[in-house]
């Protein structure tokens, strides 16, 4: 009788194990098979906000470059006068 009970007690554990763990992965699954797109032309199916957001940020980002050479330029210039 006691081993009977713990055997059913193991098959209890693996199962609770198992729908845990069927559970996380497919949480995981969708995001792992989901394409990365790294330019707006390849958010063509992406919402409209996050392709806004996605040019926000690359036009942010522009201007911070442009003002960074604009910084070090008139560094230079300053230290060679």
């Amino acid at each position: 009788m006691r081993m009977l009970f713990t055997v059913l007690g193991l098959l209890l554990t693996v199962a609770i194990v198992g729908l845990l763990v069927k559970k996380q992965m497919s949480a995981i699954t969708p995001a792992a098979q989901t394409p990365a797109a790294t330019t707006a032309g390849q958010m063509e199916g992406a919402p409209p906000m996050l392709a806004n957001q996605a040019q926000q940020v690359r036009d942010d980002v522009q201007k911070a470059l442009a003002q960074g050479a604009a910084a070090n330029a008139a560094a230079a210039s300053a230290a060679n006068q």
